[in-house]
């Protein structure tokens, strides 16, 4: 073999080659799958609405307008626009504010949007699409956007016999609790531009485990460990407070972390105005 054959590349190069841009291909199309079925659920929640609003105004002007000169029927016909695209804004207004939507996808299935919120802020919706609808009621569960760590499949087994909407029910308190123990270690991250004694040591993705640790310099440090046993909610279930040699600092502190939102108990545990 020459120097020149030894430089190129084997049949198995070629091969792992292959099969890392056929990954990479199969990821790119993962994602793009992801992005077109949220779009079309979206789309089919604004004419679900439009069409459920645009029927439930109909009068006898509306009905009228044939008989209309044409500068009137159009008008009218802008009128009618205008109100039908108000009503699904109020629409869509009430549905958010319950953070739960239900609407039929392509005939065959049946889909849920939940919006997430936190402190007064709407963060990213997560859905969910089940094969069946009201005429086949005998719901499966086909694709959904819900982070991996809420166990869905548990969920659905669990709660889904009782009716969809307390599946949804207890499927959306997770979601919230997530968003919102999310929202919180970022809300403290954000104190800590001004709060330089303030270390965020670890942080999971579920945000299950949060430690913190406050350094003063001269006085021992405190390290402040919380454990979110309950994924579905937003506060710990058990919290510790200690110094560097392991003795317990503010037992009777410890309380507030498991009263109040994160940012809000770290103010009044360590006096931040």
């Amino acid at each position: 073999m020459s120097d020149e054959d030894a430089l190129l590349p084997t049949p198995s190069d070629k091969l792992k080659s292959e099969i890392s841009q056929l990954r990479q291909r199969l990821i790119r199309a993962e994602e793009h799958e992801k992005r077109l079925l949220q779009e079309l659920m979206e789309e089919d929640i604004k004419l679900y609405s439009a069409q459920k609003f645009s029927d439930s105004i109909r009068d006898t002007t509306r009905e009228k307008a044939s008989t209309m000169t044409d500068l009137r029927e159009k008008i009218l016909e802008r009128m009618m626009t205008t109100l039908t695209n108000r009503c699904v804004q109020e629409v869509v207004g009430y549905y958010r504010l319950t953070g739960r939507t239900i609407f039929t996808f392509r005939s065959a299935y049946t889909g849920v949007r939940f919006d997430t919120f936190y402190d007064r802020r709407y963060f990213e919706p997560y859905y969910i699409l089940f094969r069946g609808n009201e005429e086949h009621p005998d719901r499966t569960l086909y694709r959904h956007t819900i982070p991996h760590f809420i166990p869905i499949k548990r969920l659905q087994h669990e709660f889904l016999p009782q009716g969809l909407e307390t599946l949804c029910r207890i499927l959306h308190d997770f979601l919230l609790a997530y968003v919102s123990r999310r929202e919180q270690v970022q809300d403290l991250v954000q104190l800590k531009e001004s709060r330089p004694s303030l270390h965020i040591a670890s942080n999971d993705l579920p945000v299950t485990k949060v430690q913190l640790m406050e350094d003063r310099g001269s006085q021992p440090r405190v390290h402040v460990s919380l454990i979110y046993d309950n994924m579905a909610a937003e506060l710990p279930t058990r919290v510790s407070i200690t110094h560097d040699h392991q003795e317990r600092a503010y037992p009777e502190k410890e309380q507030v972390f498991r009263d109040f939102r994160l940012p809000e108990a770290y103010r009044i545990v360590f006096g931040v105005n």
